[in-house]
Order: structure tokens, then C-alpha cells, then sequence
């Protein structure tokens, strides 16, 4: 039996365009009356039958709100989820959106196909998806999704996506301790390195060899000596371990980059127990989040998670697809800030 994917394929057009004209809404969005004829005579060839959960949440009165399943996995940032839902709220109530109905689909990370009857099942208008096991986006390359979907800071390469670029963020940071002399320095990764972690590790080596910069450590903490499940306090714990496995060599270096913000303060704390000076004798940058309220917060430098852009631009995007204006999957990649704190100074030529 034929989908809306095979009609998108054989018409031309996106598979959204394709809903919305089978779903009689063609002419609200105005896509061309020679497009919709033609998507029309492909799916009556090819016998197209339509889903009906998805008929009865398109037949729904006009003033009733498109339907976002937003699956969400627990390992995301706390804080995530609430600029989600704020943000959408935000935007529509600036009329920059169209007003949405969402659902929380939890999920554990590396489970996402736990949700499969959510995913292949076509009970709502639109997905999205905040992933960052390399798990789930193999999955998620492997199955056809007929709906739109968004992913977030993962590039599937086959949906839509809203991401950062790792790879320059890694060699942001190496850059920074270049510009202030600092040659020697060390990688602090992360237990289980997500894609994010990995690109920015790669980045940030690359950097160093075509600049001269000598890697004088990089460690990671065995999976089996923690909790599979890693919390804030875990990695706080992590940073501090893994800095003082390194001084313990006898390797002091010049800056540490850490790959998130919580063992970002374990690396300074283990540092300055051992009575060495931060900044002065170690610069350290870590990557996360920062609220620019936190006062523990501003005491770091972090190559920033731009949470507020990420979501800004994912409900832009999930807009502009509901009404017919993106026609091919792609990628949006926001900038990460740079938020200098206490613990690196800011070069004189940033």
C-alpha cells in the first residue's frame, strides 16, 4: 500500500506538502492548483489509502491545534524541556508561530525505538526529537518516518535538524588558549562520548596539531567505575578524579578543556586542592549551558550550549513545515557563545 513518503517521492515534493493537499488544505496554504492536481493523480495511481488517525486529526475544525509529539529523553538538560515548551508559548503568543498542541513521549537515551508505534504510527501532524546516543540516530536513519521531524543537536542527515557545529567548537577552544600562549594543554571527556563530545574532541585536537600545540593529557574514567546513569554529581565527581589522575602522573598543563559544564567545576576544584592557581598556572574551558543568572556559572569559561536558539529555531521550523514552506529535510546550525568566566581570561583580541 502506498504512503504519503512514495507519493513525496514520485511527485517531487516534500511529504508534508503532500498531507496537506490530500487533507484539503492546499488552497489555505496556497500551494499552486497544478500541484495539487498532480500530487492528487499520483496518490489515486498508485492507490493511496489514508491513515486514519492522521485523517481524524486533520478533519478536526480549523481552530483546533496541529499536533507535536515531542519525545524526550531524561539525560537531556534539566533545563531543556522548560525552554521548549516557554518558547513555543513565547513565539506564539508574538504570532511568530501558529498556536501548537504538544506530547511528552519519554524515552531512555539509546531506546528511542521503544516509541516505534509513536514514530511509524502517523498520530500526530509533527516529531520532535532531541537525540544524542549514536544509537537512536542509526535507528532513526533506518526507519521512514511519513510525518515531519525535527532532530535536535544530532545531525541525522535524513530528517530535519537544528544543531551546532562541535567540530568548531572544539577548535574554538583550543584557539583561546593559542591567542593566550597557553601551548600545553589537556582533554577532561566525557564517560559515554556522544557525537557532540566526540566533535568537539576532534576539533579541538586538530586544532592543536596544525597550531603546534602539544596534548600533553587526555583521560577518561572507565565506564565500569561509575554509574551507568551519570548525574551532575557524578560528573562533578569525574572532572575532580580524572584531574587528579593526571596530576598524580606529575602532568600539569598549561589549560584543560572539559567536556561538560558540571565536571568543568570538578577539574577546578581537584586544581586548587592541590593548591594549583586557576587561572593563573591552569586556564580551564568547559562546554554547557550557562543561565546568566548562576553565580557558580559565571565563575567558568564554557563554549556555550545556545539552548534559547536551539529551540527558538526548532518551533521557526516546525512552523514554516506545517505550512508548506520547506520542501526538502535540512540542516540549521546555530552558534555557540562563548561565556568567559573566572576560570580562563578572555584574550585582549576576542
Amino acid at each position: 500500500m502506498a504512503s504519503i513518503y512514495d507519493i513525496a517521492k514520485e511527485a517531487g515534493v516534500s511529504y508534508s506538502t503532500v498531507s496537506l493537499i490530500l487533507n484539503n488544505r492546499g488552497d489555505e496554504i496556497r500551494i499552486s492548483k497544478k500541484t495539487q492536481e498532480r500530487v492528487r493523480k499520483i496518490a489515486r495511481e498508485m492507490g493511496y489509502v489514508p491513515n486514519l488517525n492522521a485523517r481524524k486529526l486533520i478533519q478536526k475544525s480549523y481552530d483546533n491545534l496541529p499536533e507535536i509529539a515531542l519525545l524526550w529523553a531524561p539525560t537531556q538538560h534539566p533545563i531543556f524541556l522548560n525552554s521548549m515548551i516557554q518558547t513555543m508559548n513565547d513565539l506564539s503568543k508574538k504570532e511568530m508561530i501558529r498556536p501548537m498542541s504538544v506530547t511528552i513521549y519519554p524515552f531512555e537515551n539509546g531506546h528511542v525505538d521503544k516509541l516505534e508505534k509513536i514514530l511509524l504510527g502517523n498520530v500526530a501532524h509533527g516529531l520532535i526529537i532531541p537525540v544524542a546516543s549514536e544509537k537512536d540516530i542509526a535507528y532513526l536513519r533506518q526507519i521512514d518516518i511519513q510525518v515531519p521531524v525535527i532532530t535536535i543537536y544530532n545531525n541525522t542527515r535524513k530528517y530535519y535538524s537544528v544543531d551546532v557545529d562541535n567540530y568548531l567548537n572544539g577548535q574554538t577552544a583550543a584557539k583561546i588558549f593559542e591567542t593566550l600562549g597557553r601551548k600545553r594543554v589537556a582533554l577532561v571527556n566525557n564517560i559515554y562520548m556522544s557525537n557532540g563530545s566526540k566533535g568537539r574532541t576532534r576539533g579541538f585536537r586538530d586544532y592543536c596539531i596544525d597550531h603546534g600545540m602539544e596534548i600533553v593529557s587526555e583521560t577518561t574514567q572507565r565506564p565500569d567505575t561509575i554509574h551507568k546513569k551519570s548525574n551532575a554529581m557524578d560528573n562533578y565527581m569525574k572532572g575532580k578524579t580524572l584531574t587528579w589522575k593526571m596530576l598524580d602522573a606529575g602532568i600539569i598543563p598549561d589549560g584543560i578543556f572539559a567536556q561538560d559544564d558540571d565536571s568543568t567545576r570538578g577539574v577546578i576544584h581537584a586544581l586548587r586542592a592541590r593548591n594549583i592557581s586557576v587561572p593563573e598556572d591552569v586556564a580551564v574551558i568547559g562546554y554547557g549551558y550557562n543561565s546568566k543568572e548562576n553565580a557558580e556559572e559565571k565563575r567558568l569559561t564554557l563554549i556555550g550550549y545556545p539552548m534559547e536558539e536551539l529551540t527558538e529555531q526548532t518551533w521557526l521550523l516546525m512552523h514554516r513545515i506545517l505550512a508548506g514552506e520547506e520542501e526538502k529535510p535540512r540542516r540549521i546550525l546555530c552558534e555557540s557563545p562563548v561565556y568567559y568566566g573566572r576560570s580562563c581570561p578572555k584574550p585582549h583580541d576576542s
